[in-house]
């Protein structure tokens, strides 16, 4: 299995949106999204075996795991085998952040939280397993730390949203956000199309019932930032 970097987070969006977690980031990805702000998963990082990994979660003290990428699932046979290694079974609760790109592994009742992207048409990609997805999802309707998640950039994307958003699953609808660079005084510059699109967000969820996410780490430390 191939790791670009592991390190305490707290996590900026989703469900678990302020949740202290240990960020395991693999590398690689099928996809080439647009709007992606890990480019820099995509090569690089090191080797690491399941047990080796094991140890090392095990010797940090937060209680959550999140796995992301890149893609994680590229990854789906080795982190198969991390979820039924015994030294793992119920250690810790783990969220996956995945593109909706890949088929659901048969091991995915072992996961606490999934994130799913449903790729909207600005993103240039396609989740071309969405749909078994949300079938799989909605079997776990009870379980309600699951989402769809739609990260929009246009009012393409949310009038995608409004068309495509599914039924019995939390659905999740998310800015794409471009720059907030830190200016010359330490303070953050969020540029005013930024202000306006989060607004713009925030109304169509309060008009449709959708669960509103910003990505938190990036309005606490910027949009360049890749250590937290």
């Amino acid at each position: 299995m191939r790791i670009h970097s592991m390190l305490p987070i707290i996590q900026g969006e989703g469900v678990n949106s302020g949740v202290a977690m240990f960020l395991v980031r693999t590398v690689g990805c099928p996809l080439q999204c647009s709007f992606c702000d890990s480019q820099y998963s995509m090569t690089g990082g090191y080797d690491i075996t399941i047990d080796d990994l094991i140890d090392r979660i095990q010797q940090q003290r937060l209680k959550w795991v999140c796995l992301s990428g890149g893609e994680p699932l590229v990854w789906e046979k080795e982190i198969g085998e991390l979820f039924l290694n015994p030294k793992w079974e119920l250690t810790h609760p783990t969220e996956v952040e995945t593109s909706g790109y890949m088929p659901v592994p048969e091991w995915w009742t072992k996961v606490s939280t999934w994130v799913v992207d449903w790729k909207c048409p600005s993103s240039g990609e396609e989740s071309k397993e969405i749909k078994q997805w949300i079938k799989k999802l909605r079997s776990r309707a009870y379980h309600s730390l699951n989402a769809i998640k739609f990260v929009v950039s246009d009012e393409k994307d949310l009038k995608f949203v409004a068309k495509h958003s599914p039924s019995g699953v939390i659905v999740i609808v998310s800015p794409a956000i471009k720059t907030i660079r830190q200016g010359n005084f330490g303070q953050l510059v969020i540029p005013p199309e930024q202000v306006e699109w989060n607004q713009r967000v925030w109304n169509f969820c309060l008009e449709n019932s959708f669960r509103f996410s910003l990505q938190l780490h990036k309005l606490v430390w910027g949009s360049e930032r890749i250590d937290v």
